[in-house]
């Protein structure tokens, strides 16, 4: 069940409500330490603290801009359209994502040999 529903399920009682904000909470911070224990992994000893400020820079930085254009859109179009920008956003977002996925992809398998590759026609004239 969809985080969001659960409002309104129980929107009379504070305790859904209180659940919801904990969860939504946990879930964040697993994200967030999943993703920064990758960038540790992915970089060397001397190099992983300005990688972590990096991240940290980045991460509130996408805080920061979407706290701007969700008050951009509340003061210009209204709150009800919070969500419709928002899935704009993610929609644009995956597709950025699968775009690099599959370029990423193609070049591994070009790397590897592992590319499919038609097989060349037999040449009239030339020995088999």
């Amino acid at each position: 069940m969809p985080i969001g529903l659960l409002t309104d399920i129980g929107s009379s009682f504070g305790l859904t409500e209180a659940a919801v904000c904990v969860l939504w909470g946990v879930c964040a911070t697993v994200f967030s330490i999943a993703f920064q224990s990758e960038v540790i992994r992915a970089t060397d000893a001397d190099t992983s603290s300005v990688a972590m400020s990096i991240f940290s820079g980045i991460f509130n930085l996408g805080i920061g801009s979407g706290t701007a254009l969700g008050g951009v859109v509340v003061s210009g179009w209204g709150i009800g359209w919070v969500g419709a920008v928002g899935a704009v956003i993610a929609a644009a977002s995956l597709a950025c994502c699968l775009v690099a996925l599959i370029r990423s992809l193609a070049v591994r398998d070009r790397g590897s040999g592992r590319a499919r590759s038609r097989p060349r026609p037999a040449t009239p004239g030339r020995g088999v």
